[in-house]
């Protein structure tokens, strides 16, 4: 009796919080919203706050190369002066000094153009910069951006799909306790007639209360767990989180279950050329490498031609304005070198900087491979252990079904006692809870693989069936 009270107490105490739960979460909702895997994953590539900084990284890494190739294009400047003053001067007319006020100016346009930079030649007339070292160097810093960026949404897409899986899971696995609640209330609606028909002892109707009891608790905390499993998957969403939203369950079918034969061998080859952050990787290392050019590039002189055009004024000339601004012109047009001679070794200390850091792009892409390798061998040997789950779930569960059959026989014919009953009853919610796991279990590491190999896409169909 005892047991049972404690029990009925405790799921007094979950209903009320469960209640709670859901009471507080459809007064904050307004409106409701049923998303398939394929929805889910596009609205988190929408919505994805991070993968938005980082296609602005790339933004900004293409205003750096537009940056690369506006440095061949010519300058010009425009400046001018006006100086209003008072002092002593010589008036010619009456052959003598005064002190008058004046006003001097005058104005000026020049212009440069790079012609010869770090032993390139300015190609502005000549088919364009796009093959500059500068710019070649900023393009591969773009390019490993995007590269980037790539694998971003494949981080993603493999988060997103992970949550699904593990919400439908859930969602499934209410499905089983439920059925065993159902199966417990007509267990005890059975035993009833037994004990009122002096069949069974009374001591079996207390027994299957705190049975049922028990399923209902489940019942409970399976919820509780399908609701914490939907709250982590809508914040990974990153939606508004006053919108209710369902998850379609996708039809696994038999395709999806169906093993797969795998070449691991293969497969890590395959990774090592499809994976994005490999690939990124390896442009980071050009951009190193053409940044060492560009710093040895600095040794070289710099040839710039140059130009200007300017006139002057003065109030105290005996022209007027007009006149003088064209009496006073001048022009000027020729070439500059520079070359530094000594720098006090600062291109000697950026290469020797710039040299370390290549290097370590180079480690960090011999660990990445290595990394990529151990990833897809334990997936794969993950993948066989799921398919083995598989089969033998299946196998469980047409075992303890028969079994629970069998027991059921003995127990109505009093052969059997209520416990052993209620034991062969939760092993089969034990084995179909764990066939539950396996199915989805033998999915989720099909999308393992996809993304350690690197060909996990938006468009892509994660599971069989699935819209």
């Amino acid at each position: 009796m005892n047991a049972i009270f404690h029990m009925k107490q405790a799921l007094f105490i979950w209903s009320c919080l469960f209640l709670l739960l859901l009471g507080t979460m459809e007064a904050s909702a307004q409106t409701s919203q049923k998303l398939t895997l394929r929805q889910a994953i596009f609205t988190a590539l929408g919505n994805s706050v991070a993968l938005k900084k980082t296609e602005n990284a790339v933004a900004i890494q293409r205003v750096a190369e537009a940056q690369a190739l506006d440095a061949f294009l010519p300058s010009a400047q425009v400046s001018a002066n006006l100086n209003p003053g008072y002092g002593r001067s010589f008036d010619q007319t009456t052959i003598n000094f005064s002190f008058s006020p004046s006003v001097s100016g005058g104005a000026s346009v020049s212009g440069g153009l790079l012609l010869w930079q770090g032993g390139y030649w300015n190609r502005l007339f000549f088919g364009g910069n796009e093959n500059a070292p500068t710019y070649l160097q900023a393009k591969r810093q773009t390019d490993a951006t995007e590269l980037t960026v790539q694998r971003a949404r494949e981080n993603i897409i493999f988060a997103v799909a992970s949550g699904y899986l593990d919400v439908i899971r859930n969602q499934e696995q209410i499905r089983v306790v439920e059925e065993n609640l159902a199966a417990q209330k007509q267990q005890l609606t059975r035993i009833q007639q037994f004990v009122r028909g002096g069949v069974r002892a009374e001591s079996d109707l207390l027994q299957q209360q705190a049975l049922v009891a028990q399923a209902e608790l489940q019942v409970l905390n399976q919820q509780l767990a399908f609701e914490r499993a939907k709250t982590r998957l809508i914040q990974s969403l990153e939606v508004d989180p006053f919108v209710v939203f369902e998850f379609e369950v996708p039809d696994l079918g038999t395709a999806s279950l169906l093993k797969e034969d795998y070449d691991v061998e293969a497969m890590i080859r395959s990774a090592l050329q499809n994976r994005m952050d490999i690939q990124a990787q390896k442009a980071t290392i050009e951009a190193n490498q053409m940044n060492m050019d560009l710093i040895r590039a600095n040794r070289m002189p710099t040839l710039t031609l140059g130009g200007s055009v300017s006139t002057q004024y003065s109030s105290r000339g005996s022209d007027n304005i007009f006149r003088q601004v064209l009496d006073n012109r001048n022009f000027g047009l020729g070439f500059s070198l520079s070359w530094n001679i000594y720098d006090r070794n600062q291109v000697r200390r950026s290469l020797e900087m710039a040299r370390y850091q290549s290097e370590n792009a180079v480690l960090d892409l011999r660990n990445l491979e290595q990394s990529v390798a151990s990833e897809v061998r334990q997936a794969y040997l993950d993948y066989l252990n799921a398919d083995k789950q598989v089969q033998v779930a299946a196998v469980q569960v047409n075992y303890r079904k028969q079994a629970l059959d069998v027991e059921q026989n003995r127990y109505n014919l009093g052969a059997s006692t209520l416990t052993e009953l209620a034991q062969m009853r939760a092993g089969l919610v034990e084995a179909q809870s764990q066939q539950i796991q396996a199915r989805y279990g033998l999915v989720f590491q099909k999308q393992v693989l996809e993304y350690y190999i690197g060909r996990i896409k938006p468009e892509m169909s994660l599971i069989p069936n699935s819209k």
